[in-house]
């Protein structure tokens, strides 16, 4: 069992934060960051006289973020002119709320906890220190060590199943907040020498974010009234002019027995953000946006949503803060990944069916492409995300080998709470042909309107695996089947499988368009409902070691049969006006419906429709005639008129 230190008692008496305190500022009994020192708004003031001083980048803080720094009373000034942040502790009654239902990753085994590696050969590193430390000659105790316990939820000296999923689970969000950048995020101690830069040629180096509990004593020195975190603003390539490398360091994390590894990962990002050059996020007079519909700033307060992101500020039109978050912590010393994957056809990826392909969307502007070829005429194509908090909502595009767009995949983005969503991955299944190319595209998409309902694809960047799959059996080489005889209604067609080799077992099946019609046997009779459409006859060809083959043999659209006819319309009745004349329709085929329209001289007469006509006066000196139309469900439309009668008298 791994074993920690036990949590020792602390004492106040003794220990003493060692910052300094800024000329013109009461320097009574100081026991911490947060009431011994002032806001940089105050310092500023006190220097200037307004707070509208020019930016300071002695301070660790962004020229973009300046503003939002100077008016956020979290931020801190110590005596060296260096700001850092007093994160306050989450509000009690949102805790609970945010811990239900956390879900855990189980692919990592809890006798790995604190061998944990996201890129072990990176030269940069965020160290989740667990398991306790003792500090010297630090910011937080200058002249006493001072010894933080190790991560407890439950008091005692050695890490418990729970503690242990905790910090797997907290690793794994962490390193999925920093997988763009090439730095290794880390749960095994990589010695103070990597963690320290002790000049401007040392590649070497990093941050060490120190997890323990908000009741141990240690919190009390840090923020006596209460917080969640503490950490120096842009000190991760720092390179301290004194000598002194671990002044600045550790950014502290603050935990509670109910925080889930979501949790703990929330607060570790953001305070290691801090070390990193960043600010908060913030709306309006709140320096911390708790977000919206399941979205939230990694540097706002992302406690209460399932999907947590870096950010630029264009979640509000009344956002506190627009610094670029990948500009900024670039510029304090992290790089980019290089692209792993062209952002192309062109430059596609060539990938095998039935394998996996692990891939990073670095960027907004960042795009993967794949090749295949397809083997078989269905493949599934799927983009599976980190089982735990991932920060990429992907999107995917299926193009053949003219880039012409086949499928597409973007489910909305929806929330199930503080903890899980759906509609961050992506799949499609896509008919295909065989031997011939296709192209995949993943990319990192927004939802809604980043401004107000949603959020733009600025953050959604992140680690996501490739899986294509289809069937990889050789095919068989298909037969030929036909069809013969009328494609009619009433006729009967006949279906041949054809030749198919030895060993090759068929089945057979009469589609109507793209429907099954059941019928399974070599004949068919097309029915009236199939007038107009295309008869196949479906042969599914079967042989041990293959693929099956489908082949069809198609006819022409069905035709409607021909009306019968024996005798064609007559008129009986006396050709005067004010008598009545009665059709006579003649023979059709047994079942047709028919109708009548009275004409005179040719010419239709208005609502002259049923089987018997009055002569009316219009009609004296005319010649009448009526046309027979019948309809019959699979049968040809036929219309019959009669002979012309004699001229009626008046």
């Amino acid at each position: 069992m791994i074993m920690r230190p036990f949590q020792s008692a602390v004492s106040t008496t003794v220990l003493v934060l060692a910052f300094g305190v800024i000329s013109g500022f009461s320097s009574s009994a100081p026991t911490s960051a947060g009431s011994r020192h002032p806001t940089l708004g105050e310092y500023v003031s006190s220097q200037s006289g307004s707070v509208t001083m020019g930016w300071q980048r002695s301070s660790g803080v962004s020229k973009a973020a300046w503003p939002t720094a100077v008016a956020d009373e979290t931020v801190k000034i110590d005596s060296r002119g260096r700001a850092f942040v007093v994160d306050p502790p989450l509000p009690a009654q949102k805790i609970s709320g945010t811990t239900r239902a956390a879900p855990v990753v189980t692919d990592i085994p809890l006798t790995d906890a604190f061998v944990l590696h996201s890129r072990p050969d990176s030269t940069k590193v965020i160290y989740l220190d667990f398991d306790g430390q003792t500090m010297t000659n630090t910011a937080w105790s200058r002249y006493v060590p001072l010894v933080v316990p190790a991560y407890s939820i439950d008091g005692s000296p050695s890490f418990s199943s729970t503690e242990k999923q905790n910090v797997i689970d907290a690793w794994s969000a962490v390193a999925e907040d920093y997988s763009m950048f090439d730095v290794d995020v880390t749960t095994e101690d990589p010695g103070q020498s990597d963690i320290d830069r002790t000049s401007y040629g040392d590649v070497r180096y990093g941050v060490r974010a120190l997890i323990t509990d908000e009741n141990n004593g240690i919190a009390d020195i840090a923020c006596p009234t209460g917080c969640q975190g503490v950490a120096y603003i842009g000190t991760f390539d720092y390179v301290d002019p004194e000598g002194d490398w671990e002044w600045y360091s550790p950014a502290f994390v603050f935990s509670r027995d109910i925080f889930s590894g979501k949790k703990l990962s929330d607060v570790i990002s953001h305070e290691v953000g801090h070390n990193l050059g960043l600010s908060h996020d913030g709306q309006a007079s709140d320096p911390y946006y708790e977000g919206r519909s399941g979205w939230a700033p990694i540097m706002g307060a992302g406690y209460y949503q399932p999907l947590v992101q870096w950010s630029n500020g264009d979640y509000s039109k009344k956002a506190t803060n627009r610094e670029d978050d990948f500009a900024v912590m670039q510029s304090h010393g992290l790089s980019l990944m290089a692209d792993d994957f062209g952002n192309s056809s062109s430059t596609a990826t060539t990938v095998l069916l039935n394998t996996s392909t692990s891939g990073t969307i670095h960027s907004r502007s960042d795009v993967d492409y794949f090749r295949f070829v397809a083997t078989a005429t269905s493949v599934d194509i799927a983009v599976i995300l980190p089982s735990y908090s991932p920060d990429l909502d992907c999107s995917l595009t299926v193009l053949d080998s003219l880039n012409r767009t086949v499928a597409t995949d973007n489910p909305n983005f929806l929330s199930l709470g503080t903890n899980s969503a759906t509609g961050l991955t992506a799949s499609a299944t896509v008919t295909v042909t065989p031997g011939q190319t296709y192209f995949v595209k993943v990319d990192g998409s927004g939802f809604g309107k980043a401004s107000s309902t949603g959020y733009s694809d600025y953050g959604s960047v992140g680690e996501y695996r490739l899986e294509v799959s289809g069937d990889t059996r050789p095919t068989l080489t298909p037969g030929t089947p036909t069809v013969t005889g009328i494609a009619q209604f009433g006729e009967t067609l006949t279906g041949n499988v054809g030749s198919w080799g030895a060993e090759v077992s068929t089945s057979t099946e009469w589609f109507v368009g793209q429907t099954a019609t059941g019928d399974t046997d070599n004949t068919y009779v097309v029915q009236s409902a199939d007038v107009g459409k295309i008869v196949s006859f479906r042969v599914t060809a079967s042989k041990a070691g293959y693929q099956d083959s489908v082949v069809s043999a198609t006819t022409q659209p069905a035709v409607a049969a021909e009306m019968d006819l024996t005798d064609t319309p007559s008129i009986s009745g006396i050709l005067k006006v004010g008598n009545t004349l009665t059709v006579d329709i003649g023979s059709w085929e047994s079942g047709a419906a028919t109708s009548q329209q009275w004409r005179r001289n040719g010419s239709p007469i208005s609502s002259a429709t049923g089987t018997t006509y009055v002569l009316q006066r219009s009609d004296g000196g005319k010649r009448i005639s009526v046309t027979v139309t019948a309809t019959k469900a699979g049968y040809t439309t036929v219309t019959a008129t009669s002979a012309l009668t004699g001229k009626v008298a008046k």
